[in-house]
């Protein structure tokens, strides 16, 4: 066998050895395990920090929404113990109203007057229950007055009912949040003991009312309510224990409970519901029990009184025990919120970390792997084709570590660049140089534009906050300050003033005639006139003065300081003056005024808002004296108003305590002095007073407000059930016509107030005759005629008083549904001696009769004025000629024989 050649050998050498592999090739390899060594650790780091972020933040969100559900759930429970007592006591005066009881007497009992009681436990629900809500309606019809007890029970019931749904629905709500306070206790061992608090505060409210229903027959049977007794004692016991198991070392619940039970009168009260029980059971239940009477209640009234002290005594305790458990709640909700605050900071200032060392570990691996990293020099030029090269001489090792530690140097410069930027960015301020500077490299130049867009965006946030913070204290139309930041001046006003001894002055400024620029040329010349009213003002007060708008065409001015009170009078017919310049717009020139009412700091320990309703107060009495007038709030005017409190008061209580009776007027027919109709007559019985107050010391007094609403209903309820009472009567079973008020005809309520008793008492609106003034229909004719027709739809007669008294047009009268025509009393006693005003009765009666109405005159006080205006064709007569206003007992025993004329 032949050798082979040298040539051959080599050849094949040379074809066994590996050839080495291109340079790119090896160096996409290097690259591949740096990235390995530098980027997969990283991922996973962010992963698995960034995961720590969410739960953390996940947390902290819970805990702020159960903090929030925890606040509005002891809101609810602060309410619904507020009920309670206001049920109760409620119940007292209006059990008493039924029995003929007096409030005194309980006073005398239980050295509590239950009218105050009512009074502080109304204000307290107040202060709780959102006045627009649909709890608020059903508050409002379960405090209506003269309502029987089981009424007032149904329906604070009713509001009770629908406010622990919610109440239980937001435990519910808490009772699902897994979360744990930082001590280890779950929260929701925190809202078990609500949950406790709320049952203990309702189930020693429910348990008066079971005990008096034990006693009297009020609600269920006997049995049921001694069940209910031994089912509202096992819960009270249940939860004092829950609470006092669950309690911390640090806790003052157990006190206060303890101190719960220590009280007198509760022990009392136990001992009393102790020994119902016991005779239940040793005996037998009774089968029947004392009805609701006075007597029922002064045989039992040592009980009564001890179990209604016993549950004012038990509402303090029991609601410190609720606030208490409830503010531990909302701490622990805090804790954890602070909690998951912080391990949300920890885990973001972790991920950076964890970041930076990821890096740092990279570029100190990069520079002792010489040998792998040959072919990273190109890759990492190629990376760095867009900044400036470093110095090489200031990297130590070979070319290709110089090419890696130079982008990593960039990297770490990049970094560095955005942390500072982002600083910048966190804390606002977004005018430092840092934003500015540009990183080297494409990155750098991506992450500026990033930088540009945040910044940008985070400058149009700041000018949107502080164009809301503008709008929030300004008025968009006239860029005054509105309402509370004026308010916020004032206190800061009238504290500065208190420091340096000076006054302030506030002029309250209510434009006249504006309503009737509105009316005629639209809102948008309103918003003309507004806008440049809001100006004069600004020009016409000094410099340094606080100008706003309250709200519609009213503004204030805070002359602060003032020398006296002539220079803030001074001040204010300044301002009139330039308000009452004309106008010019698109639609003519305008002309408005303005009146103002001043108060000043003169009158010591007023607040804002006191000063502010001080110069509200003399602005009326501007307006009373006349447009353009410049008045100032002084004493006698406070009296005055003082003085018109307590006589609305008065009347108000009046109202409610039936201290108003009802008199009756005959109407005769006109041909033969029949009787007709009568005429129901409000008087006043008022306590302390020798003979009935007359109406005319009240009724115009009412007319002012809308008291003469409430007087209108009570006058309407009474009268429909006397008519009742009549119905049967041989003599009486007549019309009678009640007077309505013009401020109880334009409200909505009007027909309802009306009908609605006339439903209620069975009587037939035949049998009734509405009478409204001549004067009043003038205010809203077309509004006024839609109602009066309803009501003649409905069988009620309409009649039109004091007719010739107001400047009712014949066309007026065609317009207005109505079927009686009354003739003022001043014509009739004129028609006696002057033939022209016998003329104008003459007249109206034949206007009265081609309507088709008919017609009566009224004040016919002798023979003579009876046999004239019959004469002249009145239908109906009426006066004292034929009788005087009389009680409904006089009136049923009356005799009506016609009287001759």
């Amino acid at each position: 066998m032949s050798q082979p050649s040298s040539t051959s050998t080599s050849a094949l050498a040379a074809e066994a050895e590996p050839r080495p592999r291109p340079a790119r090739q090896r160096g996409l390899r290097v690259a591949a395990v740096l990235m390995s060594v530098a980027v997969v650790p990283l991922m996973g780091l962010a992963v698995m920090t960034w995961q720590s972020v969410d739960q953390a933040r996940t947390a902290a969100d819970q805990a702020r929404q159960t903090e929030a559900t925890a606040t509005q759930a002891i809101r609810l429970a602060e309410l619904n113990s507020a009920l309670f007592d206001e049920m109760v006591w409620r119940i007292v005066l209006s059990g008493s109203a039924e029995l003929g009881a007096s409030p005194e007497m309980w006073s005398q009992f239980l050295d509590v007057d239950p009218i105050q009681r009512v009074e502080e436990t109304s204000a307290a629900v107040n202060d709780l229950i959102t006045p627009e809500s649909q709890r608020a309606n059903q508050l409002a019809l379960a405090r209506q007055s003269g309502l029987a007890m089981t009424t007032v029970l149904t329906r604070f019931d009713n509001v009770l009912t629908a406010n622990e749904a919610d109440l239980y629905g937001l435990l519910d709500k808490l009772a699902g949040a897994n979360l744990t306070a930082p001590d280890g206790q779950p929260l929701s061992t925190k809202v078990e003991a609500l949950g406790y608090a709320i049952n203990l505060r309702t189930t020693l409210a429910e348990q008066f009312y079971a005990y008096f229903a034990s006693l009297i027959s009020v609600r269920g049977s006997a049995a049921e309510e001694i069940e209910n007794l031994i089912v509202l004692k096992s819960h009270k016991t249940f939860n004092i224990s829950a609470l006092l198991d669950g309690a911390s070392t640090n806790s003052t619940i157990p006190d206060t409970i303890a101190a719960l039970q220590a009280d007198e009168s509760i022990i009392q009260f136990e001992r009393d519901v102790e020994e119902i029980i016991a005779n239940a059971f040793a005996t037998e239940v009774p089968k029947t029990r004392p009805d609701f009477r006075l007597e029922t209640l002064l045989t039992n009234v040592d009980m009564f009184t001890n179990s209604l002290r016993a549950m004012t005594t038990s509402a303090g305790p029991s609601s410190a025990v609720l606030r208490q458990v409830g503010q531990e709640l909302v701490v622990a909700a805090q804790d954890v919120r602070t909690d998951a605050d912080a391990q949300l900071r920890t885990s973001m200032t972790l991920a950076i970390a964890l970041t930076l060392a990821s890096i740092t570990a990279a570029a100190v691996a990069t520079r002792f792997i010489v040998r792998p990293l040959r072919e990273l020099r190109q890759v990492a030029e190629h990376l760095e084709s867009n900044t400036d090269v470093l110095d090489p001489t200031t990297v130590a090792g070979p070319t290709e570590v110089k090419a890696a530690s130079r982008a990593l140097h960039d990297a770490a410069t990049n970094l560095n660049l955005v942390t500072r930027q982002a600083r910048a960015l966190s804390t606002g301020e977004l005018d430092a140089e840092v934003l500015d500077e540009v990183a080297p490299g494409g990155l750098g130049s991506a992450l500026q534009e990033a930088v540009g867009r945040l910044r940008a965006a985070l400058t149009a946030q700041d000018e949107a906050q502080q164009r809301l913070a503008h709008e929030a204290t300004h008025d968009a139309m006239t860029t005054l300050a509105n309402r509370n930041a004026s308010l916020d001046y004032l206190k800061a006003a009238m504290a500065r003033s208190q420091r340096t001894n000076t006054e302030i002055a506030v002029l309250f400024i209510d434009l006249d005639r504006f309503k009737a620029v509105n009316d005629e040329h639209g809102h948008h010349a309103g918003d003309i006139v507004l806008t440049k009213a809001a100006q004069r003002i600004l020009d016409a007060v000094r410099t340094g003065d606080h100008v706003g708008r309250l709200g519609g065409d009213e503004f204030v001015v805070i002359a602060d300081p003032v020398g006296d009170i002539q220079d803030a009078i001074t001040l204010g017919k300044r301002i009139i003056q330039s308000i009452e310049q004309p106008i010019n717009t698109e639609y003519g020139q305008l002309r408005v005024g303005a009146s103002i009412g001043v108060a000043t700091t003169e009158t010591e320990n007023l607040t804002a808002d006191e000063l502010l309703r001080d110069a509200d107060l003399a602005v009326y009495r501007a307006k009373a004296a006349g447009t353009g007038r410049v008045e100032v709030c002084n004493e006698d005017l406070r009296n005055e108003i003082a003085a018109t409190a307590t006589k609305t008061s008065a009347i108000e209580s009046a109202i409610a305590n039936d201290e108003l009776v009802m008199h009756y007027q005959p109407i005769v027919a006109g041909p033969d002095g029949k009787l007709h109709a009568l005429e129901a007559l409000v008087r006043w019985n008022k306590p302390g007073e020798a003979s009935l107050v007359p109406p005319s010391e009240f009724i115009d007094f009412a007319e002012d407000s809308s008291l003469i609403v409430l007087l209108d209903r009570w006058v309407v309820d009474a009268v429909a059930a006397q008519l009742a009472q009549w119905s049967d009567h041989p003599t009486l079973h007549v019309p009678v016509a009640i007077n309505i008020s013009g401020r109880h005809l334009a409200s909505d309520q009007f027909l309802d107030d009306v009908l609605g008793p006339l439903d209620a008492h069975g009587v037939d609106p035949k049998r009734v005759i509405v009478e409204v003034t001549e004067s009043t229909l003038l205010n809203d004719m077309d509004g006024a005629a839609v109602k009066l027709q309803q009501l003649r739809s409905a069988g009620v007669t309409v009649a039109i008083d004091d007719f010739g008294t107001g400047y009712t047009s014949l066309a007026h009268l065609r317009s207005l549904p109505f079927d009686i025509l009354k003739i003022d009393r001043s014509y009739v006693a004129e028609a006696m001696t002057n033939l022209q005003e016998a003329s104008m009765v003459k007249l109206i009666i034949d206007t009265g009769h081609l309507l088709d109405a008919q017609v009566t005159a009224e004040g016919i006080e002798c023979t003579e004025e009876a046999t004239l205006m019959a004469a002249l064709g009145a239908d109906y007569l009426q006066g004292f000629y034929f009788g005087q206003p009389e009680p409904p007992q006089l009136c049923a025993t009356a005799d009506f024989t016609p009287a001759p004329f």
